[in-house]
């Protein structure tokens, strides 16, 4: 199983509005959503529309970014129409976590499905192992890449592994230096490491940052590549030509990127029906530009239904 991990910013959150169709129908992706605004509104008319299809989900509840750092956001989840829904709750365990922290979370989200998510290594692991075992909604030990080792991750069950497979740039005209590179193989190689399922940032990375004024767009496109143990995950960055030097002008800059992405002879992209692709097009037949805002969203839908398509 795929576990993308998206925080819970507009875009992010309409991706998964408009993929929730299809991602009913394959059950094979499962959206990690760390909320980060303060208006509770989009975030809950996202679960709502995951929760009428059926869309597992899972909900952290208590951010480590954005503007809701450390709150507990239970109530983004006490809609009577999310009652009864399959979303489950995480906690993220951090090195200032103790056990009553956990106690208290599993408490209050039970009796939801439930996971816990370690961006560190927690410092009693064989308490916290009998802990979570007495709960019979325990879901997922989630660990994120770098932060424990794997002896401590080996003591638990259902691991899941996030790891960041987006090299982000500094600049966006970095990126020229690496247009096309590596990306990803995991789809092939988690049940070997006895894993559950395996995620990652998508094509946005682990960092959260606001955008500011693009000196260059980029215009980021996951494919697959044929390797000899089955397809690997490629993603080339498309770069704008013009004024490296000035932010003027981000529309005429995006229609120099998408040029060179609706040039490129891949059948990823260019036989491809899914909601990214065929946005990208939509915008390159229209001439239009509607903010770099939607340029991620697109990215990321593509992402994810390439993601679909390469899990077996």
């Amino acid at each position: 199983m795929y576990f993308p991990y998206l925080r819970g910013k507009k875009h992010e959150l309409q991706v998964l509005n408009t993929a929730a169709i299809w991602l009913a129908k394959q059950q094979k992706i499962t959206p990690i959503l760390e909320p980060v605004t303060k208006d509770p509104k989009p975030f809950q008319e996202s679960l709502k529309c995951l929760n009428r299809l059926n869309v597992p989900c899972i909900i952290i509840v208590n951010p480590q970014v954005g503007e809701l750092i450390e709150e507990r956001v239970f109530d983004l989840i006490s809609s009577s129409e999310l009652a009864d829904s399959p979303l489950h709750l995480a906690y993220i365990l951090n090195y200032r976590t103790i056990l009553k922290d956990v106690k208290d979370f599993l408490k209050q989200a039970s009796p939801r499905k439930i996971s816990i998510i370690h961006a560190a290594e927690f410092r009693k692991p064989l308490e916290l192992n009998k802990l979570c075992s007495e709960y019979a909604s325990m879901g997922f030990q989630i660990f994120i890449d770098g932060e424990s080792g794997h002896l401590y991750q080996q003591k638990f069950i259902n691991r899941i592994l996030i790891r960041d497979s987006f090299r982000k740039a500094e600049k966006n005209i970095d990126y020229a230096k690496r247009q096309d590179e590596y990306f990803s193989d995991w789809h092939l190689q988690y049940k070997k490491l006895g894993l559950a399922g395996f995620g990652d940032y998508s094509v946005i990375g682990k960092d959260f940052k606001s955008g500011g004024p693009a000196y260059a767009v980029a215009i980021h496109c996951v494919y697959r590549r044929p390797a000899e143990n089955g397809d690997h995950v490629w993603i080339r960055h498309f770069l704008s030509d013009s004024m490296p030097d000035s932010t003027a002008n981000p529309g005429g800059k995006f229609a120099e990127a998408l040029e060179k992405l609706i040039e490129m002879k891949n059948p990823a992209f260019n036989g491809n029906h899914c909601d990214g692709c065929i946005g990208y097009r939509s915008l390159h037949s229209k001439g239009a530009y509607k903010g770099l805002g939607l340029a991620k969203e697109l990215s990321i839908s593509h992402h994810l239904n390439l993601m679909k398509d390469l899990l077996i």
